[in-house]
């Protein structure tokens, strides 16, 4: 098991549609990156715990991982990233007005599914090299 294969079937696995999805399916591969795992290392985890754990780049959850610049930074491109283009000034206008924090919420939110992604495509890999 390898980055690009799991990658590639987290991408595979994310379930969202439209917009959602293709923002989700970008945050995927950066996580990975971000995490600088080694080669081979993936194949030495236990389960998909040890692997979101090692993602989190030690934040305790994928709010405090986004509030901590693990990801992107400004609202603006944050917004841009979760919303469609026409849409992404005025929903960020409205967040904002909600709360200083609102999109780097919004951000943590699709951080976690992203990883949720990652971990059903670990857990299918893990059978796939079992034989299960």
């Amino acid at each position: 098991m390898d980055k690009r294969e799991l990658i590639q079937l987290a991408r595979r696995a994310c379930h969202y549609r439209g917009h959602y999805r293709k923002a989700v399916c970008a945050y995927i591969p950066e996580i990975v990156d971000h995490a600088h795992l080694e080669k081979g290392e993936l194949s030495g985890m236990q389960d998909a715990f040890e692997l979101e754990k090692r993602l989190l780049n030690g934040a305790t959850d994928w709010q405090r991982y986004s509030a901590g610049a693990c990801s992107l930074v400004s609202d603006y491109e944050i917004a841009r990233r979760l919303f469609p283009a026409p849409d992404a000034e005025r929903i960020l206008r409205r967040e904002l007005r909600r709360s200083n924090t609102a999109m780097i919420e919004r951000q943590g939110s699709a951080l976690k599914h992203a990883a949720l992604c990652l971990k059903a495509a670990f857990r299918a890999l893990r059978i796939l090299d079992e034989g299960i």
